[in-house]
C-alpha cells in the first residue's frame, strides 16, 4: 500500500496475537498507511481468531494477493482495502538449530524486500527470537517500536531460555508500548529503561469477533463464563470452588458456570463433574467462542497474576461485565462496580459473593453493560483515542 502525504508509513511485524492485531490495525489505518505482516511458521496458523492452513503459502514473503488467498471473509471484511496483509511464513520457528540457516535466509530476503518500501516506522508486535533478524535487517529505518505483552512469564509457565533471549533482544534498542500504566511503571523498573523509551497506550476492545456470526453448539442458558488458554496462572481452580460455594448457599439459583478453552488441568478435576458445570477443554472456533460470550451473563478472571487481558478486551467487544480479581493492571478497565466488579486475589467467599451479586441482580447487570458501552464509546480504551496515539508514536523523528 502505497504511502499517503501527511500520514506516517508504518510496518506491523506480528508474532501471534491475531485478535489484538487485528483489532488494532482497523483503527490505526485510519490515521496511518499500514502494512501488516503476520510472521508465520509451519503449516498453519491457529491462534485466537486465526485458525487457518498455511500450506497454500509460499516460504518467505508472500504477497498481498497471496496472502489474501486464505485468509477468513470475516477479516477480508473488517481490512476492507484500508490495510495490506502479507505473510512471512519459515518452515520452522529454530534460531539455533535452523538447517542451513533457511529460517534466516527466508527472512533476511523478506527484510531486503520490505526495507524497499520506505517505512517511517517498523512496530514488532509480541515475542519471538525473529524479532531479532528483523531488528538487525532492518536497522536503516527510524522508528523501532515493540509491544511486548508479557514482560515476565505467568505463573507455572517459566520459560528461562525465552526470557533471557528476550532481555538480550532489548538490548538492540527499541521503543515500547505497554497497555496498562501499572505495567509501564513495571516494565521499566524491571528492565531499567528509560520512561521516554515507553509509551503507555490501551488496547481497545477486540470488536473483530463482532464480524463472526454466533454458532450454536449448546443449549445450555444463564451461565457464567470463563474462557481462554487454560494454565495455572488463570486461577480456574479457585473459580471452581467459590461457584461451588455460590450454588451450595444458593441452591434455588439455576446459573451454570461453563468452562471452554484447551489446556491441561492441575487440580483434580472430579468437580468439574458437579452437573451446574459444563467444561468444553479444547481449541475453541471462533463462532463457537462468540455464541458462548454472547450469551452469557457475565466473565470471570479468577487469575492470580496478569499483564494485559484480551479476554476483558473480547468480553467488553459484546457488552459483557467482568469479574475479576484484583491483580496486575485489570483494575484500569475492570473498574469496581462500573465495568465489573474486582474481588481479592484467593478470596474464595469474595469472589463467591461476587457471582452472587450479578446473577441475582439483572439491573445491575445491565448498568454495567450501559457503562461498558460508554467506557468502549468515550473512555481510554476507545480506537479512536488509540489510534491517534499510536500515530504520535508512529511519526518519524525530526532533526534539526
Amino acid at each position: 500500500m502505497k504511502a499517503s502525504a501527511g500520514k506516517p508509513h508504518v510496518l506491523m511485524l506480528a508474532f501471534g496475537h491475531p485478535d489484538n492485531v487485528l483489532s488494532l490495525c482497523r483503527a490505526v489505518s485510519r490515521e496511518v498507511c499500514l502494512e501488516l505482516v503476520f510472521v508465520v511458521s509451519g503449516d498453519r496458523f491457529r491462534q485466537g481468531i486465526m485458525d487457518i492452513d498455511i500450506t497454500g503459502l509460499s516460504y518467505g514473503l508472500n504477497s498481498h494477493a497471496q496472502s489474501m488467498a486464505v485468509v477468513p471473509d470475516e477479516i477480508k471484511g473488517v481490512m476492507a482495502g484500508s490495510f495490506n496483509i502479507r505473510f512471512a511464513r519459515t518452515p520452522s520457528r529454530k534460531l539455533i538449530r535452523d538447517s542451513c540457516l533457511k529460517n534466516f535466509r527466508l527472512l533476511r530476503n523478506a527484510a531486503k524486500d520490505l526495507k524497499k518500501e520506505g517505512f517511517d516506522a517498523v512496530h514488532y508486535n509480541g515475542s519471538s527470537g525473529f524479532v531479532g533478524y528483523f531488528r538487525i535487517l532492518l536497522k536503516g529505518l527510524r522508528r523501532h517500536i515493540w509491544t511486548i505483552h508479557d514482560y515476565i512469564p505467568h505463573t507455572g509457565e517459566a520459560n528461562p531460555k525465552g526470557y533471557f533471549f528476550q532481555k538480550m533482544l532489548m538490548k538492540l534498542g527499541f521503543e515500547y508500548i505497554q497497555h496498562y500504566a501499572w505495567l509501564k511503571e513495571r516494565f521499566m523498573a524491571h528492565y531499567g529503561v528509560d520512561a521516554k523509551n515507553v509509551h503507555h497506550v490501551y488496547s481497545g476492545p477486540f470488536d473483530i469477533f463482532r464480524e463472526y456470526e454466533p454458532r450454536q453448539v449448546t443449549e445450555h442458558e444463564n451461565y457464567i463464563l470463563f474462557f481462554g488458554r487454560i494454565s495455572p496462572y488463570k486461577g480456574l481452580d479457585s473459580l471452581v470452588d467459590a461457584f461451588l460455594v455460590f450454588r451450595r448457599d444458593n441452591p434455588d439459583m439455576n446459573t451454570r458456570l461453563c468452562i471452554a478453552g484447551s489446556g491441561e488441568l492441575w487440580f483434580d478435576k472430579t468437580v468439574l463433574a458437579h452437573p451446574d458445570i459444563f467444561f468444553i477443554n479444547r481449541y475453541i472456533e471462533t463462532r463457537e467462542l462468540v455464541h458462548l460470550i454472547y450469551n452469557c451473563r457475565f466473565v470471570v478472571l479468577p487469575y492470580t497474576d496478569s499483564t494485559h487481558s484480551a479476554v476483558v478486551m473480547t468480553a467488553f467487544a459484546f457488552q459483557k461485565p467482568v469479574v475479576a480479581t484484583d491483580v496486575g493492571g485489570l483494575g484500569e478497565v475492570v473498574v469496581d462496580g462500573k465495568t465489573g466488579c474486582l474481588v481479592p486475589k484467593g478470596q474464595c467467599e469474595k469472589l463467591a459473593d461476587a457471582l452472587l451479586k450479578l446473577t441475582s441482580d439483572d439491573d445491575h447487570i445491565q448498568r454495567l453493560e450501559d457503562n461498558i458501552r460508554q467506557f468502549v464509546e468515550t473512555g481510554p480504551i476507545n480506537w479512536d483515542a488509540v489510534s491517534k496515539k499510536m500515530k504520535t508514536i508512529y511519526q518519524p523523528v525530526t532533526t534539526s
